[in-house]
């Protein structure tokens, strides 16, 4: 399956911003205390910028990154469905960019809860209702991430989704971008292409993070532009209907190219 240009130069970006996101999310690693006792999580990531040079700047960049690379992941499963067919290897690469945008979101719910603020708690407890709610697979990620007799966000469950934010998620999403690129056959760069394109996605993204500043984290819970539509049905619907409906979604969207699939 051979990709289009501009499709091309969506995937070396993307990929371009993961490996950025990896570096600064790293660094700032280092200052993170994942312990819920006296808000010591909070503090430690209010003090990163203290402690770290530039530490702000290395919290923006990670913080709009995600913003930026949910963006691109869905442009670019829009130009995918955009092909006149989809043959078995463009149908695998459909279903590997739907996990990819999933793969991030999970990754932006999780950093939530990692500030370990307010809103962090109130992103967990509504965040549990939700996954508890998912067909087929929902219960069995509540029982890894959640302790059942500790409603509240504590400690030991801080610690797993730490290890899930930095190890578990990015090994999962690199496994992923693999796999999709061995069966794509992308256009051919020259080494000037290819610097330009790694240098103007880091500069748009530097100059991103300064147009558009951290949003306050609110109480109560205001969730990030990619969760209102959840949000808002949760507020309108039962839960279970929710997970229900969005799991029939997923389930709609895994099988539209099967379904519009020209002979």
């Amino acid at each position: 399956m051979k990709l289009e240009k501009p499709t091309s130069y969506l995937e070396v970006t993307f990929f371009t911003l993961v490996v950025y996101q990896c570096i600064h999310g790293i660094l700032l690693s280092f200052f993170y205390i994942p312990i819920m006792e006296d808000y010591t999580a909070f503090q430690s990531i209010v003090s990163t910028s203290v402690l770290l040079k530039h530490g702000w700047f290395f919290q923006q960049m990670h913080k709009q990154g995600v913003h930026l690379l949910i963006i691109i992941s869905i442009s670019l499963l829009f130009f995918q469905f955009k092909r006149v067919s989809f043959t078995k290897k463009e149908y695998l690469a459909w279903v590997l960019a739907l996990l990819v945008i999933v793969i991030m979101l999970f990754s932006t719910f999780s950093g939530n809860i990692l500030v370990g603020d307010g809103f962090a708690k109130q992103s967990y407890q509504i965040g549990g209702n939700f996954i508890r709610e998912i067909p087929l697979i929902g219960y069995f990620v509540h029982l890894v991430f959640y302790v059942s007799d500790a409603p509240e966000l504590h400690t030991n469950s801080l610690m797993r989704f730490y290890i899930l934010h930095i190890l578990v998620l990015p090994a999962v999403l690199i496994i992923l971008l693999r796999l999709k690129r061995s069966i794509q056959i992308k256009e051919t760069f020259s080494t000037i292409e290819n610097s330009l394109i790694i240098l103007g996605s880091l500069l748009f993204q530097t100059i991103l993070s300064f147009a558009l500043p951290l949003k306050d984290r609110t109480n109560p819970y205001t969730p990030d532009w990619f969760f209102y539509p959840i949000n808002f049905l949760q507020y309108e619907f039962p839960i279970s209907i929710v997970g229900l409906f969005l799991g029939l979604v997923l389930i709609i969207l895994l099988s539209l190219p099967r379904m519009i699939r020209k002979k």
